[in-house]
């Protein structure tokens, strides 16, 4: 059975509600909470629908916007791990809120306690995007000072594009390809 909203986070829940929009930094200082807490509540909301990544503010911060005011119906503790989310899908929600990104961008807001995104994974993730016309990158990479920043440019819903790999052959006698899919037999 799932749990309600502890006490603490039904405080935290109304505070967000209040405000509309937030990030994670200006609500631990207005309330003296750890970030660690709001990461924790901010992640389940955006689970639930009810709040989203609106943008980024001047200081990089995550600035996120509350879509629903209804209280959410399970605590973050009380989520089954097995319902957890695969590291493509966390990543793809995550491109899909912000602005602009990096590989590293996207493995910290795409990890969290059950799935944890490296941010080779999400490199990987990039340029597999990049190369399928997804992403474009705005800001080249520099070598050992500055990682590439990609923009979202073809987002067609909220699951991730997957990489297929298909085995064909080639043959020299006939000078084609056989085994294609959707060939018939």
């Amino acid at each position: 059975m799932k749990k309600a909203l502890s006490a603490g986070d039904m405080a935290l829940w109304g505070r967000i509600r209040e405000m509309q929009s937030f990030t994670v930094p200006e609500l631990a200082r207005l309330t003296g909470y750890s970030r660690n807490r709001f990461y924790r509540l901010v992640r389940y909301l955006e689970a639930q629908g009810v709040v989203r990544v609106a943008g980024r503010d001047a200081d990089s911060s995550v600035r996120y916007k509350v879509d629903r005011t209804e209280l959410p119906k399970t605590s973050p503790e009380a989520e089954a791990p097995g319902g957890s989310r695969s590291p493509a899908e966390n990543m793809w929600t995550a491109m899909r809120g912000l602005a602009n990104f990096s590989a590293l961008d996207l493995s910290v807001y795409s990890s969290t306690e059950a799935v944890n995104v490296t941010q080779r994974e999400a490199q990987k993730f990039c340029r597999f995007l990049e190369g399928a016309g997804y992403l474009r990158q705005v800001r080249k990479a520099i070598p050992g000072r500055q990682l590439p920043y990609y923009k979202l440019i073809r987002n067609t819903g909220p699951r991730p594009p997957r990489e297929c790999r298909i085995t064909v052959a080639f043959d020299d006698n006939l000078n084609r390809w056989v085994n294609l899919p959707g060939e018939g037999r």
